[in-house]
């Protein structure tokens, strides 16, 4: 697998352990078995996401930065449905263990509980089977982060999403992780609209989160793409400087576990994202 030298700290550990884990789930279930269930999974349309500003809205127990976020009387499925009613239009579900806390039990539960609103699976996905795993526990799209995988690996990953009608969230974090992920979207444009990009303004060597990287990065998105905002968003006001400098959504977590009342949170940042429109 290549990975860029200068991200290796944080991310290639967790590489590490998301090997270790698929390691174990092919040991459980070879991929052509997991493929077949796969098959026998009614086929389900590609997601088309609204006009308008897009909210990720995103349940994450706990954090490396921050270690656990979620308020003492979390209820998953609770969790869940503030963001189904505050308008979501998709969930996030981390399904990283050993420093988020997730499970694809999580996933699954959400999943099933909630058909209407799509999931996403965000995970340090490594291998194609991992694209599957989360198809077959109820996601509607995976998060890759282009910076951990090499581009055939990551074309390869693409491929397997787009065999099961999901939609993919590429992270970038530089101009670097851009341009490869606009030469790959170019070579996909048959999946072009089932691929979203993401820029991460948390450098993921320090873990720390830098709001300048989202002005930074914004004159190199491409017109034809969604582009997602991820981490460090907590407030409306922010809302509305990332609409206004070209980013089409934001994938929010922290801020949303954290607060007492995330419902009115996102409320505000929803009509903070009309008022730009």
């Amino acid at each position: 697998m290549m990975m860029n030298k200068k991200k290796n700290n944080f991310l290639q550990d967790m590489a590490l352990s998301s090997r270790e884990r698929l390691k174990k789930n092919k040991i459980n279930r070879s991929e052509e078995s997991l493929l077949k269930a796969c098959e026998d999974i009614e086929r389900r349309p590609a997601i088309e996401l609204q006009k308008g500003f897009i909210f990720i809205t995103e349940i994450k127990k706990s954090s490396p930065s921050l270690g656990e976020i979620s308020n003492p009387e979390f209820d998953l499925l609770n969790q869940a449905d503030v963001y189904v009613k505050s308008g979501a239009n998709l969930i996030s579900v981390l399904t990283e263990p050993s420093r988020f806390s997730g499970s694809l039990q999580d996933l699954n539960d959400v999943s099933k509980s909630f058909p209407e609103t799509p999931t996403m699976r965000k995970d340090f996905l490594v291998e194609p089977y991992q694209v599957s795993e989360a198809f077959i526990n109820g996601a509607r799209g995976v998060l890759l982060i282009a910076a951990m995988l090499g581009d055939e690996i990551l074309s390869q990953m693409i491929e397997r999403a787009m065999k099961h009608n999901m939609f993919v969230l590429i992270e970038a974090f530089d101009e670097e992780d851009m341009q490869r992920t606009q030469t790959i979207m170019s070579k996909s444009d048959v999946f072009r609209k089932n691929i979203l990009l993401g820029i991460n303004c948390r450098d993921l060597r320090t873990l720390n989160v830098r709001f300048s990287r989202f002005e930074e990065l914004s004159r190199f998105i491409p017109k034809d793409v969604i582009c997602i905002a991820e981490s460090g968003i907590t407030k409306a006001s922010e809302i509305k400087t990332l609409s206004k400098i070209g980013y089409s959504g934001a994938l929010i977590g922290t801020a949303l576990m954290k607060s007492g009342n995330p419902q009115q949170l996102l409320a505000e940042m929803r009509l903070a994202a009309l008022e730009e429109q």
